[in-house]
């Protein structure tokens, strides 16, 4: 008997074709950023610096999982909240990615597949509020505002530019599996 979590994840999966896109993911080194120092996208009004009280940017303690950074940034006619979790692997970032689908009580997760195409997996909601991908060991989740007519889409077009900027960062090796190899 498939339990309700399991059938509304593999749902999920079969909607956007999340087990076929992470099957299917380059791996080549882990992304390495550090969003702080990312300069504003022309389409943003304002966007925190590294002085600004609005960068939230932790370390998580928990083994070394992620670097959590969380911000807010207003552009022509609307805003959004962004969250990103730069993993120590993909696995993580795909575990975070998947808290993100899940963390719903809905029978039928909400999520779609986003219309463009953007990280490695990319879902969001019908009303285009709430967007989150991941894409190699980098997770990340915006939500945006209410938005004046005709800009609906700026978590969208926030999301196509920080994938961007994630397709541009280096890339550092996989760390070594056993210890320090000579």
């Amino acid at each position: 008997m498939e339990h309700t979590f399991d059938r509304r994840l593999n749902q999920f999966n079969q909607k956007i074709g999340y087990d076929e896109a992470i099957r299917t993911e380059k791996h080549d080194g882990l992304i390495d950023i550090d969003f702080r120092k990312l300069k504003s996208p022309k389409f943003a009004l304002t966007w925190p610096d590294l002085d600004s009280e609005s960068w939230n940017f932790e370390k998580d303690d928990y083994m070394g999982e992620h670097d959590y950074y969380k911000w807010r940034v207003i552009g022509t006619g609307s805003g959004a909240a962004v969250t990103a979790r730069v993993c120590v692997s993909y696995e993580v970032s795909q575990v975070w990615f998947l808290e993100m689908v899940t963390n719903t009580s809905m029978g039928e997760l909400p999520w779609i597949a986003c219309s463009k195409k953007i990280g490695t997996a990319c879902a969001e909601s019908d009303d285009k509020k709430v967007l989150f991908f991941v894409y190699k060991n980098v997770a990340i989740e915006i939500s945006r505002g209410n938005a004046l007519p005709g800009h609906e889409d700026f978590g969208e077009v926030l999301a196509e530019w920080l994938f961007d900027a994630l397709k541009a960062a280096p890339l550092k090796p996989f760390p070594s599996k056993g210890g320090n190899k000579k």
